[in-house]
């Protein structure tokens, strides 16, 4: 790791740390919608305040295994953040959930490493220190929505948005010191978000649909869910009636047929 990125590393760490103490239960950035009650504690970074009354916290922030059970490593390894967040200022912190312990999962806004609209960074740390990063260029984060399953399942959705048009929705799992980054799914509105539809502390998404008929403009519009399983991944369920705006938001599955143009 080059000097300027390890320092660029401690910086974003010393960020969130001192962000720790300033955001409440729902915190900044975009939530989807949800009644249920989240057992995840969002945290704009390791906070060593309130984490799942099922798990046990070591320091505030990231840390433990993902796998129910199972014991986390001791001592992590900081990992080198992308180059794009070498620099504090160029890497935003949108959203951070504290899932209990000692992990936390993050996603940063960050300038394109090709030049492109935008970069969409995911960090994972335990005990404070970040531990895996991931980043998807060309896309802008939206929303970052996590729940503790049973079975100490830590769960979340990553919803990034893609042009003026599009949305695509990642599905994530806390997998020891690393995410594993499902198949995701989309929409072609921003109208992408996540929520847990069915109460179940799994991280489940909504989304709005253009039919494009004629085009865009004139087209109609239907709401579609997308169930999460417990192998992680998200499964359509089905759509809403057909609109020319939106309906509702929904808040359980969508059953209907699907009209894609």
């Amino acid at each position: 790791m080059t000097g300027s990125i390890r320092r660029g590393a401690a910086a974003l760490t010393l960020l969130l740390v001192a962000a720790g103490c300033s955001s409440t239960v729902g915190g900044s950035g975009k939530v989807g919608v949800t009644s249920a009650p989240s057992t995840g504690t969002s945290r704009d970074f390791p906070s060593g305040s309130s984490v799942p009354s099922a798990s046990v916290p070591t320091a505030s922030g990231p840390g433990s295994s993902g796998a129910p059970g199972s014991t986390a490593p001791a001592g992590p390894s900081s990992a080198p953040p992308p180059a794009v967040c070498a620099k504090q200022t160029d890497c935003k912190l949108l959203k951070s959930w504290n899932v209990g312990s000692g992990y936390l999962v993050a996603a940063f806004s960050a300038p394109s490493a090709s030049s492109g609209v935008g970069a969409s960074v995911l960090m994972l740390a335990r005990d404070e220190v970040p531990v895996y990063w991931h980043l998807i260029d060309g896309e802008t984060p939206g929303e970052l929505l996590c729940k503790v399953a049973t079975g100490a399942l830590r769960n979340c959705v990553l919803v990034d948005y893609v042009g003026a048009h599009a949305a695509i929705a990642y599905p994530l799992v806390v997998d020891g010191d690393k995410l594993d980054i499902g198949k995701s799914v989309g929409t072609d509105t921003p109208g992408l978000h996540a929520a847990d539809l069915d109460h179940d502390l799994l991280v489940e998404v909504y989304g709005l649909n253009n039919n494009y008929k004629p085009d865009y403009a004139s087209g109609h519009v239907q709401w579609q869910t997308w169930q999460r399983t417990t192998d992680g991944a998200l499964t359509s369920t089905g759509c809403g009636p057909l609109a020319t705006s939106a309906p509702p938001v929904p808040t359980t599955f969508l059953t209907g047929s699907c009209d894609f143009g």
